[in-house]
């Protein structure tokens, strides 16, 4: 798990970096919610292969990796925008975050990476304790 978020937090900086995602539409956004549950989705293949489950295992293992990231990406957006609004005087901001660009993306995007990877990994071991 940890080198599945580790690749997911190298991808997504990657693409970002080099400008992979749209800046002023809608589309960037998007893109990064696809490379996150994407990275959910892994996690939950992952589990599902290396504990030989059978094929009711591998759809409950997806099902709830997907259903886990979602959670966490929503918990991790609240609890990252929390902290952009009480970081926001030290800042300079010139628009949005992703025209703005620099440091603050970068650690915005992987800790949302993070908070999406515990939130299907956390469901993960949820529903194993119920197997």
């Amino acid at each position: 798990m940890k080198y599945i978020t580790l690749i997911a937090m190298l991808a997504v900086t990657l693409i970002v970096a080099g400008g992979g995602l749209p800046k002023g539409s809608v589309g960037g956004p998007m893109m990064l919610t696809l490379i996150f549950l994407c990275a959910a989705l892994a996690a939950g293949l992952y589990e599902a292969w290396s504990a030989r489950r059978g094929v009711v295992g591998w759809i409950v293992s997806v099902v709830v990796a997907f259903f886990g990231g979602l959670v966490g990406a929503f918990v991790g957006a609240m609890i990252l925008e929390s902290l952009l609004v009480l970081l926001l005087p030290f800042m300079k901001l010139e628009g949005s975050l992703m025209t703005t660009g620099g440091l603050p993306l970068y650690i915005d995007i992987n800790a949302q990476m993070i908070f999406t990877m515990l939130g299907a990994w956390g469901a993960l071991q949820l529903v194993n304790r119920w197997r």
